[in-house]
């Protein structure tokens, strides 16, 4: 059946058209909204193209996937047109991290916006050719080897090994990230050495700067560096031996052969405190506990002083220990002491020992034998008695000063090679009686006591002595007579050219100079410096010896009449007629002039020429005032500009020029007078 045949056919209401105009006018048209709405729109449209920037996005990855959830904007190819101001962007890429940022749109035509995502840590796994290591990673540490399967930033990372066994390792690694897995294989330089070591015998263990390692024969991995190995094996000697074990380099060593182990011996003796040999090897005293050889023949010697010595042989197995006693015979001996005084004390050892006068038995030994009496020197004598036999000693205690005096060396030298010799302290008579031949008015009586030994030159100064201080001197001729011989007494030289010689070679010898300037003078230092200097007049005379076996003085130094004994002194004498005044009769010296220094025989003090050849200056300034009291150490007035000449020279020979008691006096030099050297002993070394 069709359509047409089916539907019925319905009455449709019909409604007239409002022909009214008004009414038709009320409101715009359905068109004309539409068209306005079109040209609404197509100003706004063009408003925003006219005011958007055409904005490029420049994504690293270029991947990323971007969506800005917060802004106007409207896709224009690659670019988007966007209004100035703030947008919200959501961005996300496979292997990187999502974000959300604001980003603002600025004024402009166009721009470009780049914006990076931050790719995810990598995955990383660390491992090295030994387990262990620590790692350090950009300075941080992060754990040991092997490190599986930890996050890292991607990037460029240093990375740093360190181990006990190795050479600390120092990497690079560049982590890709964005959670892609990555394995580093790092190696590092073993800081070893392989070392083979063997041992006879076998089986000793080695130990390494105090750490046992292994038995012999083994190969070691041993550290860099100077190491300590150690051999070890029961019933042997350890052997230690140094070794420089330098990395990488194997070193095989020698086949060491361990010695058997020592055995003790411990020896004790009656009585105790014997010296203990073996095989001739001092040991130590009794009782003793010593090493010594196993498997062989011991011979065991032990002596005390005193006693006879004791002997043994014996043989010790490895590690045995064995005792030995052993017993000794004494030797006895009798000493017996005398002492001057008979009252002083006798001390054996530091023990009283009155009983020696009159002999007392004693081991025949070494004793510290002490004799002391209160002002006197104690004596120390180390004393042995004789075994079997009885030694007597006599012994005479001496007074502080003769003891002092008797250490005294005595005999000095210069650095020139001149002598001087030590001189006793003593009494001297100085100057003439009035109604003495020949006694001149500055011969002034005095006693004078010289308290402290000092030391005088046992020739004059010579001119070769001198030049060395003064090579510009210049002694002269006297007549044809030559002066300036070097083994002659120097002459022609003032009083204070010889006190400058004089501080000069204390001053070579680092002495304290014995003389110093006081407004412009020479004076001798006091305290008394141990310096050379000229001797004083009284020590001067003193040393002349002028006093005969019965303490009497005579006349001339040697004896009463003229002339002296043959070849005594130089002076003026035959063979000098015509160079002086006045001669000797009938006596030759066998010098016209000077004679060289000690050519002629020495007085008791062993001194040359005090006698004639030159005369001397001597310290003391010149002066003729009396003296009604004794004197003592005399070194004359401290001002004056005249000095003090003692003794005959080569140019004397009238009776009174050659008494002991002539004296001169002078300042400038003269061509018959030099000079001796005189030294003072310090206070606390003088008697």
């Amino acid at each position: 059946m069709s359509m047409e045949q089916d539907t019925p056919i319905r009455s449709t209401p019909f409604e007239a058209p409002d022909l009214n105009p008004e009414t038709r006018r009320k409101g715009p048209s359905r068109l004309t909204i539409l068209l306005s709405m079109a040209a609404i729109a197509l100003f706004v449209i063009g408003w925003f193209l006219f005011t958007a920037s055409a904005v490029q996005f420049d994504w690293q990855p270029k991947s990323t996937s971007f969506a800005i959830t917060k802004g106007w904007h409207y896709p224009l190819g690659d670019r988007l047109l966007i209004r100035p101001g703030t947008i919200e962007i959501k961005a996300f890429a496979e292997g990187y991290a999502p974000i959300e940022t604001t980003v603002t749109i600025e004024d402009v035509p166009s721009q470009s916006i780049q914006l990076a995502l931050e790719p995810l840590p990598g995955i990383v796994t660390l491992s090295a050719n030994t387990a262990g290591a620590e790692i350090l990673m950009d300075e941080q540490r992060v754990g040991v080897t092997p490190l599986e399967r930890f996050d890292v930033s991607a990037g460029l990372h240093k990375v740093r090994l360190r181990h006990p066994r190795f050479v600390t390792g120092d990497f690079e690694i560049e982590v890709t990230g964005r959670r892609i897995e990555q394995s580093f294989d790092l190696n590092l330089e073993p800081a070893w050495a392989e070392i083979t070591v063997s041992t006879t015998p076998t089986a000793a263990d080695v130990a390494v700067d105090d750490e046992v390692l292994a038995l012999t024969p083994a190969t070691l991995p041993i550290l860099e560096g100077q190491r300590r190995i150690r051999f070890s094996r029961p019933g042997y000697k350890s052997k230690e031996i140094r070794l420089d074990i330098e990395r990488g380099v194997a070193q095989t060593l020698a086949t060491l052969k361990l010695e058997p182990a020592d055995a003790t011996l411990s020896v004790t003796t009656q009585p105790s405190g014997a010296s203990i040999q073996i095989n001739g090897e001092y040991r130590g005293q009794s009782p003793l506990t010593t090493s010594v050889a196993p498997d062989e023949t011991l011979s065991i010697t032990a002596k005390k002083a005193g006693f006879d010595a004791a002997e043994r042989d014996l043989s010790l197995s490895p590690n045995e220990t064995r005792s030995l006693a052993l017993d000794l015979t004494p030797r006895l001996g009798v000493l017996a002491i005398s002492v001057i005084p008979r009252d002083a004390d006798i001390l054996l050892d530091g023990v009283a020992a009155p009983q020696l006068t009159l002999g007392q038995e004693l081991l025949s030994k070494p004793y510290e034998l002490t004799l002391k009496k209160a002002g006197y020197a104690d004596i120390n004598q180390r004393v042995t008695p004789i075994a079997g036999q009885t030694t007597r000693l006599t012994f005479e205690l001496l007074s502080v000063e003769a003891a002092k005096l008797a250490k005294m060396p005595a005999q000095i030298k210069t650095h020139q090679g001149g002598r001087l010799q030590l001189i006793e302290p003593g009494e001297v008579a100085l100057g003439a009686p009035r109604r003495a031949r020949g006694r001149r008015s500055n011969e002034i009586e005095r006693q004078v006591t010289v308290t402290r030994p000092f030391y005088l030159g046992q020739f004059e100064v010579t001119n070769r002595e001198f030049l060395a201080f003064d090579p510009s001197h210049e002694p002269g001729l006297l007549g044809r007579i030559l002066l300036s011989e070097g083994d002659r007494p120097v002459v022609n030289l003032a009083w204070s050219r010889a006190v400058e010689f004089c501080n000069w070679l204390s001053q070579k010898e680092q002495l304290e100079p014995a003389y110093s300037q006081v407004n412009g003078e020479w004076r001798l230092t006091q305290p008394v410096t141990n310096g050379y200097r000229l001797p004083t007049e009284s020590e001067w005379a003193l040393a002349l010896a002028a006093v005969d076996e019965n303490n009497v003085k005579p006349t001339f130094p040697w004896g009463e009449s003229l002339p002296p004994p043959p070849r005594f002194a130089n002076i003026a004498d035959e063979s000098a007629r015509g160079a002086v005044p006045y001669v000797v009769e009938g006596y030759d010296d066998g010098y016209r002039g000077p004679a060289p220094v000690g050519k002629f025989p020495a007085n008791r003090w062993g001194l040359f020429d005090l006698v004639g050849n030159a005369a001397e200056w001597v310290n003391d300034r010149y002066s003729v005032a009396a003296s009604t009291a004794p004197e003592m150490d005399r070194t004359g007035p401290e001002t004056g500009d005249l000095f003090v000449i003692r003794g005959s020279s080569f140019l004397m020979g009238r009776f009174g020029e050659l008494r002991s008691a002539y004296r001169e006096f002078g300042q400038e030099g003269r061509q018959d007078v030099g000079f001796r050297l005189a030294r003072s002993i310090p206070e606390d070394e003088s008697p």
